[in-house]
C-alpha cells in the first residue's frame, strides 16, 4: 500500500466560514482516501464561527476527545472556532451582551426584540466595535428593528469603536460607502471610544465619556 493510498482523517473543529468553504471544495473536487470530520455543537451553524464541543486535544497521539467517551484520531487538524469575547471588562457580563458565541447571542437578541416591542420608551442601542463584524451586526439590527412594526422608531443606534476610523485596513472607498450607509440609516458613529467599564445604564470610556 502506497503512502497516498492510506486513508486519512482530516478533522475540522468549528463550523466557521473557512471550514464551510473547504467542505464545499472537497465536495466539488474530492480527495481520494480522505475523510472529513466536522465537529460542531449543532447540526445547523449560525452565521459565524462556533465554539465546538472539543474537550481535550493530545497532539502526541493525534487524538481529540469530544466528550461522552468519544475519541477521534486525526492525520490533519484544523481549528476554526472564531474569536472569544473579552469578558474581563468590569460589568460586561452584567450589562452587556457578547456577540459570541453566536448561538447564545441569537437567543438574547430575540429577547431584546421582545422587550423593545413591549415598551413605549425610547431605547438606545450601542454596539462596541468598528470592524467588519461590528458594522455588519449593527446594520442587520437596524434593518430588523426598523422593519418590525412593534420596534420601529423606538431606538437610537450608536456604533462606538476605539480606532480613529471604521474598518481599519479596508480601502477608503469601502469605508466611505459604509459611513454613508450608517448616515442614511441614522446610525451614529463614535470613534476613539474605548471601554474599561460597563455600568447600568451607561457605557463609560477611558475619557470619562458615556454612551
Amino acid at each position: 500500500m502506497t503512502q497516498n493510498s492510506i486513508p486519512k482523517n482530516i478533522i475540522l473543529v468549528g463550523g466557521g466560514h473557512a471550514h464551510a468553504l473547504l467542505i464545499k471544495q472537497c465536495i466539488t473536487n474530492p480527495v481520494a482516501n480522505t475523510s472529513l470530520i466536522l465537529i460542531s455543537p449543532q447540526n445547523r451553524t449560525p452565521y459565524s464561527g462556533m465554539l465546538p464541543g472539543l474537550i481535550g486535544l493530545n497532539p502526541d497521539t493525534r487524538t481529540l476527545h469530544i466528550g461522552q467517551n468519544q475519541d477521534l484520531q486525526y492525520d490533519l487538524l484544523s481549528i476554526d472556532i472564531g474569536s472569544t469575547p473579552d469578558h474581563s471588562v468590569p460589568g460586561v457580563l452584567e450589562y452587556a451582551m457578547p456577540v459570541k458565541p453566536i448561538a447564545t447571542f441569537y437567543e438574547h437578541w430575540l429577547k431584546i426584540k421582545q422587550q423593545i416591542g413591549g415598551t413605549q420608551n425610547q431605547q438606545n442601542l450601542v454596539l462596541i466595535g468598528g470592524g467588519a463584524g461590528g458594522v455588519e451586526i449593527i446594520l442587520a439590527m437596524q434593518w430588523a428593528l426598523e422593519h418590525d412594526s412593534l420596534t420601529k422608531n423606538k431606538i437610537t443606534y450608536t456604533l462606538a469603536f476605539g480606532t480613529a476610523d471604521l474598518l481599519p485596513g479596508y480601502p477608503k472607498r469601502i469605508i466611505n460607502l459604509v459611513k454613508q450607509c450608517c448616515h442614511d440609516w441614522n446610525i451614529r458613529l463614535h470613534p476613539g471610544f474605548s471601554v474599561p467599564l460597563v455600568a447600568e445604564p451607561d457605557r463609560i470610556s477611558q475619557k470619562s465619556e458615556t454612551l
